[in-house]
């Protein structure tokens, strides 16, 4: 082998090397980020929580708690997911992409949602039947309760499936 050949392999080499711990340092940043978005979720949905327990809401629509119970779900998905896994914080592209058994962890992600959403739907009920919230308005509680359970079924039936 000449010196020519043995310098550009050592070069790659080094090269491969340099671009695994840039690879390394830029993915314990992400993750970093995305546990500060499990955080700020978190911190999202107990103001909505212990808002309306007082009497005194946040001013929160039933989509803006579906939306930071998604958030919370995603990051958490996102930050369970193993190396030979494709990292994506959206629920559909992962439940799509998703091969083999289910994760109990993750199932639990999706129970969570879901109790999230049948809490939200138990506390707007009330204000439906009392005519203080529209037909059309509740509709969308009751789309984001059915949602999370569809996503929950999606995720234990990996479990059945044969990959």
């Amino acid at each position: 082998m000449s010196l020519v050949a043995m310098a550009t392999i050592g070069f790659l080499v080094g090269q491969r090397s340099i671009e695994a711990r840039q690879d390394a340092k830029s993915d314990e940043k992400t993750r970093a980020l995305v546990e500060g978005q499990v955080q700020i979720s978190q911190k999202a949905l107990k103001w909505i929580q212990n808002s309306r327990q007082i009497g005194a809401p946040v001013r929160a629509s039933s989509e803006e708690w579906t939306t930071w119970s998604r958030r919370l779900l995603e990051a958490q998905i996102f930050l369970s997911l193993g190396d030979n896994e494709p990292k994506t914080q959206d629920v559909e592209v992962y439940l799509s992409q998703a091969h083999g058994p289910m994760v109990p962890g993750r199932v639990a992600f999706f129970e969570g949602h879901l109790d999230r959403m049948r809490l939200m739907e138990a506390w707007y009920r009330p204000m439906y039947e009392k005519t203080q919230m529209s037909a059309f308005d509740f509709t969308r509680v009751e789309f984001s309760r059915n949602q999370a359970e569809v996503w929950l079924s999606r995720e234990r039936g990996r479990g059945e499936r044969k990959d």
